[in-house]
């Protein structure tokens, strides 16, 4: 429908039956009219200044004026942009890591079952998951830690890790 202060959608919904969580019960409705204004839609425009959309030469950029002065960061938003340069330098590291665990884990369980394997792998993600991706990410863009810490910090703790499986299972 078209009128003087906008487009809007008319929705009319008929013998709709709505349930309810909390009773566990169903509610039967004959019908159901709602109107949703098509201009206000555009107004929700998501925030892509964040550093998750930006390329790394933009964060570099900006972090760059600065420090000359000509632009201004908050202290979070500087925190952010500096873990996220580092936690992308990470991901490059992060294939050595999975790879040094994975030979270690194989060499150690060669004589287990593909299940068992199969297990420990999946358990390398998920503490990878929570390691990084929770703990670290929330170290580094909180200012507890200096960001590279926080992006690094997995990487540093499952090489230590990886090192010390592999010089077991050479031992053996």
């Amino acid at each position: 429908t078209r009128e003087d202060d906008g487009d809007y959608l008319d929705v009319r919904v008929r013998d709709l039956q709505i349930f309810d969580p909390v009773t566990g019960g169903a509610m039967q409705v004959q019908a159901k009219d709602s109107r949703v204004n098509l201009d206000r839609l555009d107004e929700k425009k998501a925030n892509y200044n964040r550093a998750k959309y930006m390329v790394s030469g933009e964060i570099r950029e900006q972090l760059q004026e600065a420090r000359e002065g000509k632009r201004e960061l908050t202290p979070k938003l500087d925190q952010e942009f500096r873990y996220m340069l580092h936690y992308r330098a990470s991901m490059f590291v992060l294939f050595y890591l999975f790879l040094g665990l994975g030979a270690a884990t194989g060499l150690l369980m060669r004589r287990g079952t593909q299940l068992g394997a199969l297990a420990v792998a999946a358990g390398y993600g998920i503490l990878y998951f929570v390691l990084s991706l929770r703990l670290g990410k929330e170290l580094g863009k909180s200012g507890s830690l200096p960001p590279w810490i926080g992006a690094w910090l997995t990487i540093i703790i499952g090489g230590g890790a990886a090192s010390l499986l592999l010089r077991r299972a050479i031992r053996r």
